[in-house]
């Protein structure tokens, strides 16, 4: 049997965090369509478009943000890493990349 996890992407605490800002700008609507899935407490075997849907979002996503604004993407990520218990210092660089995301993506 194949592993249907054997393509995915994996992310840290760390990188989901630097990434959850842009991953909205960019995702929205397949994240309200997923989340009202959810509360609908439909089964993901069942709505397997819009899991398909989100994941491919956010795969993209993360790949244009890596290309395109990864220098921003890292400094938020080591700042991040670095500040564990104090994400808000890392309030600058976030917002570097979430204009860098809107001026070079969106």
């Amino acid at each position: 049997m194949a592993d249907p996890n054997k393509d995915k992407t994996v992310l840290s605490s760390t990188e989901m965090y630097a990434f959850s800002s842009v991953f909205a700008m960019a995702c929205a609507e397949e994240n309200r369509a997923y989340a009202e899935m959810l509360a609908q407490k439909m089964p993901l075997q069942v709505s397997q478009n819009v899991r398909i849907l989100t994941e491919n979002c956010t795969t993209q996503t993360l790949a244009a943000t890596q290309a395109k604004c990864g220098d921003e993407y890292s400094a938020v990520t080591a700042c991040l890493a670095k500040n564990r218990r104090e994400w808000s210092k890392c309030s600058a660089l976030k917002e570097s990349l979430d204009e860098c995301f809107g001026k070079n993506v969106l």
